[in-house]
């Protein structure tokens, strides 16, 4: 099922869940809203009057931010209760989800995001729940990616493979450890821990073994990413920048000899280049299902590095990123993105 263009409309007895990004860079479509193929809404613009009863609860500043969303994901459902039920809860975190590996494509900018659940009385629109999401940042040196309807539905196969893989301690546990990492990652405002958390998402996926774990790392990353000598010498940088970040350093102790480059230049591409290939890595395995037998459990994993060829799995593998698609900047505006020739 694709996405359409359909009449959206909150009827009395409706209950809802909002997911309301603030001043986000965005490319929609001119007619909207939308539905997505999971029937979740796509909207550019608040879609009710104000609650105002909100408005003293959380202030002017975060009730402006609500109204004046100009990306709105939402769910709406019937019901003849006005009682928020755990089915009401889930609706807003499968939205919460769907914003949160929506930024593996790239962090878009945008203010803020907030979480409202609640329901239709009459021809009032209240707001019984209201949460805030965490919100992700870019890595300095970044282009700037809108979200679009495709994005969207990319994001939705994403989830719906996420849930179905149902990460716990018994199955698929690393994947889910190293996917809450790399979010996590997106999440920090300082390089140094964003690189640290990227390569620590890397490393959940090719869980080198003790005392080969820098070999390993730039070996087993070349499975993901197109490998060359280019790509051997970034993963040998991002993970010497990764240690010291371990160990307390400066994350650019080991980049002093880079001339003619600024080793701070360079930290923030090579953090820039292991966003990219961690958010490609988890996106393909979660995408790939023939590839999550392999990644079910640790024994799994091992088997998948030290029993099958390299050619095996290259072949199982498929398509790799290529690092030199992400270019150094050396540049910057006022708001920290890379000014490219």
């Amino acid at each position: 099922m694709t996405s359409s263009t359909l009449p959206f409309e909150l009827r009395n007895g409706n209950k809802f869940a909002f997911l309301l990004i603030s001043n986000v860079h965005a490319n929609l479509p001119s007619q909207m809203p939308i539905q997505l193929s999971n029937g979740a809404w796509v909207l550019n613009r608040y879609p009710t009057s104000p609650d105002l009863h909100w408005e003293k609860m959380v202030g002017e500043i975060r009730f402006r931010e609500i109204t004046e969303a100009n990306l709105i994901l939402a769910r709406v459902t019937e019901s003849q209760s006005y009682v928020l039920t755990q089915a009401d809860s889930d609706s807003g975190e499968e939205l919460a989800q769907l914003y949160s590996v929506l930024q593996l494509g790239g962090v878009a900018e945008h203010q803020s995001a907030n979480l409202a659940v609640g329901s239709v009385d009459g021809e009032a629109c209240h707001i019984r729940r209201l949460s805030s999401i965490e919100q992700f940042h870019q890595t300095r040196g970044y282009v700037r990616i809108p979200i679009t309807i495709e994005r969207l539905e990319h994001a939705n196969r994403l989830a719906s493979s996420f849930r179905l893989l149902n990460c716990s301690a018994m199955k698929f546990g690393r994947l889910g450890r190293g996917l809450y990492y790399l979010q996590e990652g997106l999440r920090q405002t300082t390089g140094q821990e964003r690189l640290h958390r990227f390569t620590r998402s890397l490393e959940a996926l090719v869980l080198p073994e003790p005392g080969k774990t820098r070999k390993q790392f730039i070996q087993r990353c070349q499975l993901f990413a197109l490998a060359s000598g280019a790509t051997e010498a970034a993963l040998g940088q991002a993970y010497d920048m990764r240690s010291d970040a371990e160990h307390i350093h400066d994350w650019d102790r080991s980049l002093k000899n880079v001339a003619p480059e600024k080793p701070e230049d360079v930290a923030s591409w090579r953090t820039r280049q292991m966003e990219a290939l961690s958010s490609f890595a988890y996106t393909h395995v979660l995408i790939n299902s023939h590839l999550h037998p392999y990644f079910e459990n640790d024994a799994a994993l091992l088997r998948f590095w030290n029993a099958l060829s390299g050619a095996d799995r290259i072949k199982l593998w498929g398509d790799r990123f290529d690092l030199s698609t992400v270019k150094i900047a050396r540049v910057y505006d006022q708001w920290g993105r890379g000014l490219y020739a």
